[in-house]
């Protein structure tokens, strides 16, 4: 039985390589970016084929991947007529440009416009990069391996805001799975107990692991 139990995880890992943690996060990233310029109930169109990564990303960054898929929505949702927070009409601002053209201007307030929109998205990135940073923080203070005794650890994981637990469990059981074909060490997995979401509190799940020989 331990042995069964071992030899799945090993294939659970090795099929999880099809999807990349930078995939997971430009799916969640498409949808939040679609939704930010949709609004929060919008439905989110089917997600499209992930980019190719740049020289500056990686495969295995959930976050280089989040921020990817949500520049992605929300062009998606610009680009079927939906209004960025710097547009006061409703128009995208190559429809300013173009009202501009016709009226015979200099185009001055259509730039007025796109400068507005970019110091919005400028912002917006800010704060998503300051509210990243202080997830890792906390992630990497909490996150991580504690033992019990000389057989027992526990493993505690908690994954990106927007999961489900059936997801982060899985994602949990396959981070132990790398660890021990790296490290060499054999385990069942005796419980694994999960911390639902609280006000100032993020969610996350606690494995449960037995070294085995």
């Amino acid at each position: 039985m331990k042995k069964t139990l071992i030899i799945l995880l090993s294939f659970l890992s090795l099929t999880s390589l099809a999807q990349s943690d930078f995939d997971w996060g430009f799916e969640d990233g498409w949808c939040e970016g679609y939704r930010d310029v949709k609004g929060e109930y919008a439905s989110c169109p089917s997600v499209p084929s992930v980019p190719s990564l740049t020289s500056s990303q990686s495969s295995d960054s959930y976050t280089d991947g989040y921020n990817t898929g949500f520049k992605a929505g929300m062009k998606k949702a610009k680009g079927k007529g939906g209004s960025s927070s710097g547009s006061s009409a409703g128009g995208s601002v190559e429809d300013f440009r173009k009202m501009g053209r016709a009226a015979g201007g200099d185009g001055s307030n259509s730039q007025a416009v796109q400068q507005k929109s970019s110091s919005g998205q400028d912002d917006l990135n800010k704060a998503m990069a300051n509210y990243q940073a202080k997830l890792d923080q906390l992630k990497a203070e909490t996150q991580g391996w504690e033992k019990i005794n000389d057989i027992r650890w526990t493993y505690t994981y908690f994954g990106h805001k927007f999961w489900g637990m059936e997801k982060r469990k899985k994602k949990a059981v396959e981070k132990i799975d790398e660890e021990a074909l790296i490290r060499g060490f054999n385990y069942e997995v005796i419980t694994i107990i999960e911390h639902r979401a609280k006000i100032g509190v993020e969610p996350k799940v606690i494995v449960v692991i037995e070294l085995v020989n």
